[in-house]
């Protein structure tokens, strides 16, 4: 339950204080399917450098698929893993300027802006709908 109301009041942080969905411009995802295999773990900090130009990116800027993007955000369970192997970073623009950057592995645990979130099943899920050659 901590680690739902930080998770919470985090990416509140990221946006002005605020879960109005309106505060989020646009999300930006880089991406590389979920099933491929690394010598080791790839970290948030390097994942833009570990793929190179092998990730592709989906930008969302609808406002309906903000509203689900932002919802989704608020759905995140205990986990008890100590690091992540990412196979997707996310970007969160807000038009106070703040970015936001959101990691996730390919089993649904999250790292918002550095800190070790927990799991979110949900954000998974929209990233396999979302994001082509994600699954």
């Amino acid at each position: 339950m901590i680690k739902f109301l930080f998770a919470i009041s985090s990416l509140s942080i990221s946006c002005n204080n605020t879960m109005d969905s309106n505060q989020i411009k646009q999300v930006v995802i880089h991406y590389v399917s979920r099933d491929i295999e690394t010598f080791y773990d790839v970290t948030c900090a390097n994942f833009e450098d570990f793929f190179g130009n092998k990730y592709r990116t989906k930008k969302i800027t609808e406002k309906n698929q903000l509203i689900v993007f932002q919802k989704i955000m608020n759905n995140h369970q205990n986990s008890s893993f100590k690091n992540i192997d990412v196979r997707a970073k996310i970007y969160i623009y807000c038009y106070n300027k703040k970015v936001s950057v959101l990691c996730v592995d390919k089993f649904g645990n999250i790292e918002l802006d550095n800190k070790l979130m927990g799991k979110n099943d949900k954000l998974f899920n929209f990233l396999e709908k979302n994001c082509e050659d994600f699954k």
